[in-house]
């Protein structure tokens, strides 16, 4: 990061990550397919604020590229991913304009080019990996949106605020797919192919007040979201590819109150063509369109510190989701009723102190827990997994002009492996291992080691 008086403060961030774990097999088969994943990330940022007229203006360069890798497949794998690779290049650029003297408002704009492509390689047969299928998904998005507030102050400790804002997405894509050995796959059918797709209209409107540090709210906000690649193409971890996917789309009103310690509020909302994973096989899934759900509920978040350096933090929400078929009603799977996250956090504890530079130690204890859901559509099968409890050390030193962390993780501590799943119509539950099971936490005790450096 560094501050040039003609064109403002530009930050630069770098992120590469890598994984690589093993991919289950079905029940009573021993696996030693494993998936590898790697991913960089890399943005150039500038901002600037006028002295004169407040008018800040911004811009962003972003780049990220990932690759996926399935190793050793099984041969009960066929159809899905085997190689993903994707890159994603980002062009923003935006202005904020601040005026008005017995109302405070703003006005803003931006425009934003996301420019997206993915080559994928898929397998008809494992057992024969000469019999593959190449595909080739590029999407371009044009994406204005428009930002405007006004707020209002009544007294220094009393203030009232509505803000708008609104973006429509354009987008084009292409897609393609090339079958090789086409003698072995019967199934396969090349494909090339130009899409405009529909446009994506998303807008929020809210108003709040703030009332000696307490905030009541109201918020409306309409949502529209096209498939991500992984959902429309797969991808290596099971995921199957499903090409008629439609655009997701949500209206949702929220009401709540901030407190200086936490939150509480209920929310509405409407949901049409869902995108929702769905369990194929025992080791694949495939998203979906769910055509019309409803969600409603309620939540509350805490967060107090109780004394120097130490904090207690928790949320609890009630979630009610459900669709309607053939004149019953369903509850939308994989939706637990209750969501319970605490922790207690030990912060800020200096352990030295330089002259440029000090070091400082931060301790958390966490505790997770979701009641049982189920799994599929018609509400027959029910999945109840355990309370994991989660602990993380960090150590951090920071100067001016640098900051490094070393965090040490270890997510569940009790050493977790299994979890009841029931039917409902006979009552019969078993313990399985949840190794593999869709939006489920993978079982046994994991170890993290993360360095994290902001210079």
């Amino acid at each position: 990061k560094f501050l040039d008086e003609k064109i403002g403060e530009v930050s630069t961030s770098l992120l590469y990550a890598h994984k690589n774990q093993g991919v289950p097999g079905v029940v009573g088969t021993i696996s030693s397919t494993r998936n590898s994943e790697n991913i960089f990330l890399s943005t150039v940022s500038q901002e600037k604020t006028n002295p004169e007229n407040g008018i800040n203006w911004h811009n962003q360069l972003g780049f990220m590229y990932s690759n996926s890798t399935l190793n050793n497949p099984l041969a009960t794998v066929a159809s899905q991913t085997a190689e993903w690779s994707a890159n994603t290049q980002q062009i923003k650029s935006g202005f904020l304009w601040p005026y008005g003297d017995y109302f405070n408002s703003s006005s803003g704009f931006q425009f934003e080019i996301i420019r997206s492509q993915a080559n994928m390689k898929y397998f008809a047969n494992p057992a024969a990996p000469q019999n593959t299928a190449l595909s080739k998904a590029q999407r371009i998005e044009y994406s204005p949106s428009l930002f405007q507030s006004i707020s209002h102050e009544i007294n220094p400790k009393w203030k009232i605020t509505l803000a708008a804002q609104s973006m429509i997405s354009f987008s084009d894509s292409f897609f393609s797919q090339n079958c090789l050995n086409t003698n072995f796959i019967s199934s396969c059918q090349s494909i090339s192919k130009n899409k405009s797709n529909l446009p994506s209209k998303n807008s929020e409107i809210s108003l709040q007040t703030s009332i000696y540090g307490i905030i009541p709210y109201v918020r409306f906000v309409h949502n529209e979201r096209q498939p991500f690649f992984s959902e429309e193409y797969g991808s290596p971890q099971g995921i199957l590819p499903n090409l008629s996917l439609n655009n997701e789309s949500s209206n949702k009103f929220e009401n709540g109150i901030q407190f200086p310690f936490g939150d509480l509020g209920y929310f509405l909302a409407q949901d049409s063509d869902l995108i929702l994973l769905s369990q194929v096989s025992p080791i694949t899934s495939q998203y979906t369109n769910l055509q019309n759900s409803s969600r409603q509920g309620f939540f509350v978040s805490l967060n107090l510190e109780v004394i120097k350096h130490v904090k207690i933090l928790g949320n609890y929400q009630y979630l009610n989701s459900t669709f309607t078929q053939s004149r019953n009603t369903f509850i939308v799977p994989r939706t637990p009723q209750n969501n319970i996250t605490a922790s207690i956090e030990v912060q800020h504890i200096k352990l030295y102190q330089g002259r440029n530079t000090e070091v400082l130690f931060e301790k958390s204890i966490s505790y997770h827990y979701e009641s049982p859901f189920f799994v599929d559509l018609s509400n027959t099968t029910k999945l109840a997994i355990p309370p994991i409890w989660d602990i993380g050390t960090k150590i951090i030193v920071q100067s001016k002009s640098h900051k490094e962390i070393i965090s040490f993780d270890i997510y569940n501590v009790l050493n977790e492996r299994f979890a009841n799943i029931s039917d409902i119509s006979s009552g019969a539950t078993l313990s399985i291992n949840s190794n593999g099971l869709i939006d489920v936490p993978p079982p046994g005790r994991r170890f993290y080691v993360t360095l994290t450096g902001e210079f």
